[in-house]
């Protein structure tokens, strides 16, 4: 299962071959390649330059759940309601404002995707724990950890 089914077909949506695609993020094609294949996660700076390359929201690119085609000018890639997001005019707000505000959008992605990491860790630990059948060593672990 990809982790980002959407980085691929937001690619091909734009006909960007994974060489541009990692030259706008200023990695390399094959650790692009692993981001689109699930076998690297994306961080917030990666995540924010995916947004601005492609002009879509953040949700767009995390949703862990396919747009459908890769087929470029599919209608439902193009009308996709994360993709049709207004455009705000903030030309009249101040650039020290505009700055706090990405770095506090930066923040809370970077924190939304360590939550993410440590779910991920707390089901492992709880399946392991479940395969060796010590229930007090999985309730142990579960308020430990929360």
């Amino acid at each position: 299962m990809e982790l980002y089914p959407n980085l691929r077909l937001l690619r091909m949506h734009n006909n960007y071959k994974q060489d541009y695609v990692a030259d706008a993020l200023g990695i390399s094609q094959p650790e692009y390649s692993k981001l689109e294949s699930g076998h690297r996660k994306l961080d917030a700076v990666i995540v924010r330059e995916l947004c601005k390359l492609y002009d879509v929201a953040s949700e767009v690119i995390l949703q862990q759940s396919s747009m459908k085609s890769p087929k470029p000018g599919n209608a439902y890639v193009r009308d996709h309601p994360a993709m049709l997001l207004p455009k705000p005019d903030l030309s009249h707000v101040p650039r020290e404002v505009l700055d706090q505000m990405m770095y506090n959008y930066t923040h809370l992605l970077e924190s939304y995707i360590h939550q993410q990491g440590v779910q991920e860790e707390l089901i492992r630990q709880f399946i392991r724990d479940s395969a060796s059948g010590d229930k007090n060593s999985q309730a142990e672990n579960l308020t430990e950890k929360a």
